[in-house]
């Protein structure tokens, strides 16, 4: 006795949803353009955080150098110990925070006017 084996069909998926008011497409994959366009909106938001971020470090370093001047400096002598060198790394700190900050910001917003990937 032979047996005879039928192939099962299987029907193919569409992009193409059945319902009872009509058909409508399910997968709808934006264009090149649409994505370049989201690529630039997002690195132009990066470049602002950034900018925003040195201004903040500029803004802090202006105040601690106030202060210096204002009550630490304010006497004879100069003062000595931990603190003033406490003082003078975070002072040298922010000054590198902001060089690098801008230069993620140049970085981010070149990169948001090239077009290609």
């Amino acid at each position: 006795m032979s047996t005879i084996k039928k192939s099962r069909n299987v029907k193919k998926r569409t992009n193409q949803l059945k319902l009872t008011s009509g058909t409508s497409k399910t997968i709808t994959r934006p264009t090149k353009a649409k994505l370049v366009a989201a690529a630039q909106h997002l690195n132009r938001t990066r470049t602002r955080r950034f900018v925003l971020y040195a201004l903040g470090c500029i803004v802090l370093m202006q105040v601690l150098r106030y202060l210096s001047n204002e009550v630490i400096f304010a006497g004879p002598t100069t003062p000595e110990g931990i603190g003033f060198l406490l003082f003078f790394y975070v002072q040298t700190g922010l000054m590198v925070a902001i060089m690098l900050l801008l230069i993620a910001a140049s970085i981010t917003y070149l990169r948001s006017l090239s077009s290609d990937f």
